[in-house]
């Protein structure tokens, strides 16, 4: 599963995994 969203940091973690990074 995905980190945890960090929105502060407007960040979110695995993103890159949806984006295929």
């Amino acid at each position: 599963m995905p980190k945890p969203i960090k929105l502060e940091e407007h960040v979110y973690d695995g993103v890159d995994e949806l984006r295929g990074k």
